[in-house]
């Protein structure tokens, strides 16, 4: 079973294309993150817009509104997925919050994709993330594989504070398309990150997490989006996370 991957979506919304094409999709979601010690609790609602541009390419918009530390931020991201022949692939995705109180107030990546044999497909990207105070760059590396119904990837990536550390992470999941449009994902990821720690603090912190999360195809139009995930970040507090989106393709 051949199947296309959108690797830029964030690792809670991303999910595996299946070979049947759609025009349009619309989804909306929700998301709470608990944090312990004295951190505020955390919010992530969303609306994503997805268009078949042509039979080989994808394109979608996507905003957020994040509430971090109490302090919130909307952020506005474009992306397109393309084929660009039997074999390499290519995804971009460029976007920032205009207030960049706890999210980027510019981001972009950019990664490409090569089908191998026997279900195996490599891919390598950049990406860069600006915030008022500080900027972070890096690299990504990932060799995933389909088999019948399954997947896995293995992901390691790099990223740098310009004028400061640089880490080392990685993550790997495993997924059963158990329907046409259905999916369940387990996720776990270790190393170190650069992350907005504290609304002045962009640092590079340890990492662990696991999360499990999955779209459920409802009917042929319907679906549900849901996740759920446990994160270490570093010494600064531990975070509980679910997620409800709802899909509609049409």
């Amino acid at each position: 079973m051949k199947r296309s991957m959108i690797t830029g979506l964030s690792l809670l919304l991303s999910t595996a294309l299946p070979a049947q094409p759609y025009d349009e999709a619309l989804e909306a979601g929700f998301g709470f993150d608990s944090l312990s010690g004295n951190y505020d609790n955390w919010q992530n609602a969303y609306v994503q817009y997805e268009q078949s541009l042509s039979n080989k390419t994808l394109g979608y918009l996507r905003f957020n509104q994040t509430r971090r530390f109490d302090l919130s931020d909307n952020e506005l991201l474009a992306g397109f997925y393309t084929d660009l022949n039997e074999n390499w692939q290519l995804f971009g995705e460029l976007g920032g919050s205009g207030t960049s109180r706890v999210r980027p107030e510019l981001q972009g990546q950019i990664i490409l994709s090569r089908a191998l044999s026997n279900g195996y497909l490599i891919s390598a990207g950049t990406h860069r993330s600006h915030w008022p105070t500080s900027t972070s760059q890096g690299y990504s590396l990932q060799l995933e594989r389909y088999f019948a119904q399954w997947r896995w990837s293995y992901r390691i990536r790099q990223d740098h504070l310009l004028g400061g550390d640089s880490a080392l992470s990685h993550a790997a999941t495993l997924s059963y398309f158990y329907d046409e449009w259905s999916t369940v994902t387990l996720a776990l990821n270790q190393g170190e990150e650069a992350e907005k720690v504290a609304p002045q603090r962009v640092l590079i912190t340890d990492v662990k997490g696991i999360s499990v999360y999955g779209l459920h195809q409802l009917s042929t139009a319907w679906g549900l989006r849901w996740a759920l995930s446990f994160n270490q970040q570093g010494d600064f507090y531990d975070r509980r996370g679910v997620l409800l989106g709802l899909r509609y393709r049409f």
